[in-house]
């Protein structure tokens, strides 16, 4: 892997793009901390170039740590998902519902057209919530609770949420089309699998780093 560093700076030194072997290791950070990086966030754009103008050595890296670097162009989005099931880390009943929860309602804005030009779908957290008990067959959790885990998933860069007004317990959502990477083809499945399942333990979540 250091070769392949080496000989992947050289050639970028060679090109003229001046490269140092610390920008490629502030772009893996960048990666492994956030999981979704997005070229038009405030300061990502020189990591998502790096990894983009470099992507086999990347893929090559996060697999050995055993995730896999999923490249949008269209979107300019990088988003890591775990390469094995058993990677993944264990997320509270709540928050793998939540996350299930947020990727419906992003499906429902593709479909009613409610994309805007960078492919994100803006709605509330009253509108996610509000849809979270009939999908599940789950009580909704009280508010201080879903938005720490808004909060927790706005970190992962794949939704941006607001800081909720004085006494107002809602918040604007944007949800972003990393949740499509993060929650797999198979989302309506699982979803369905908590509406009909009985209450168990934490499950195998979607997300990367944090265990709670």
């Amino acid at each position: 892997m250091l070769t392949d560093l080496f000989e992947t700076l050289e050639a970028r030194r060679n090109s003229g793009t001046g490269y140092e072997a610390s920008d490629f290791s502030a772009a893996a950070d960048r990666l492994l901390v956030q999981q979704c990086v997005f070229r038009d966030d405030w300061g990502c754009q020189k990591h998502y170039e790096i990894v983009a103008r470099n992507v086999e050595y990347f893929t090559d890296l996060m697999a050995a740590v055993g995730r896999s670097l999923v490249v949008d162009e269209r979107e300019r989005m990088l988003t890591l998902v775990p390469l094995h099931p058993m990677a993944r880390s264990v997320l509270q009943n709540d928050e793998t519902i939540l996350l299930l929860v947020l990727r419906s309602v992003f499906e429902r804005g593709v479909s009613d057209f409610g994309q805007g030009d960078d492919g994100e779908v803006e709605t509330t957290s009253d509108d996610v919530l509000d849809r979270y008990e009939p999908m599940s067959g789950r009580p909704r959790p009280v508010w201080s609770r879903a938005y720490e885990m808004l909060r927790a998933f706005d970190r992962r860069r794949f939704i941006r949420v607001t800081e909720p007004e004085s006494g107002i317990s809602s918040c604007k959502v944007v949800i972003r089309p990393a949740i499509r990477h993060l929650t797999g083809d198979d989302w309506m499945g699982r979803l369905e699998e908590w509406a009909t399942s009985e209450k168990g333990a934490a499950q195998p979540g979607l997300l990367e780093g944090e265990e709670e």
